[in-house]
């Protein structure tokens, strides 16, 4: 027998972007760091158990199911020169 707490998915999306702007010249060039997030999804869902469990299987294969709805609002996959959406 095979004793754990628990099997945890977790699923993090997000979308990271930095640029940078660069002014004057000379003494006066500055560079300006602009960045910015945004979270699209950021959960955790046990398929099987729990934090506290005290789950016990044999050994072998098993398989779990679970669902997990992806926001619309949530963007593709994406990595670019500027940013990325993970």
């Amino acid at each position: 027998m095979f004793t754990f707490r628990g099997i945890r998915v977790e699923i993090h999306g997000e979308c990271r972007v930095h640029w940078k702007i660069r002014t004057g010249a000379g003494k006066k060039r500055r560079t300006i760091h602009c960045r910015g997030n945004e979270t699209y999804m950021n959960t955790q869902q046990y398929v099987v158990g729990s934090k506290d469990g005290d789950m016990k299987i044999p050994k072998g294969s098993h398989q779990y199911s679970y669902k997990a709805m992806i926001p619309q609002t949530a963007a593709p996959s994406f990595q670019g020169e500027h940013g990325k959406i993970t």
